[in-house]
């Protein structure tokens, strides 16, 4: 998936999802650890730009703990 004007759409056939990346959180969380930096998230999402997945997961209003580089989500497991 890559993010394209607001939607996340799939490299293969093309479908558009505004909410796809929550999928790919939730595995996240399930296969790895259900806590995690932004930087973390960022490779995870192969999102490209700092800015663009600062955004994302400010929106999400995950609860976090920790302030600015030491900063870590609590992922949702639902």
């Amino acid at each position: 998936m890559k993010k394209q004007r607001g939607l996340w759409v799939c490299g293969n056939c093309g479908f558009p999802a505004a909410d796809a990346y929550l999928h790919a959180i939730r595995d996240y969380a399930l296969l790895i650890h259900n806590t995690a930096a932004g930087s973390d998230l960022q490779a995870f999402l192969e999102i490209p730009s700092r800015t663009t997945a600062y955004r994302v997961f400010s929106g999400l209003q995950l609860p976090r703990s920790g302030s600015t580089k030491g900063a870590r989500y609590q992922l949702p497991l639902k």
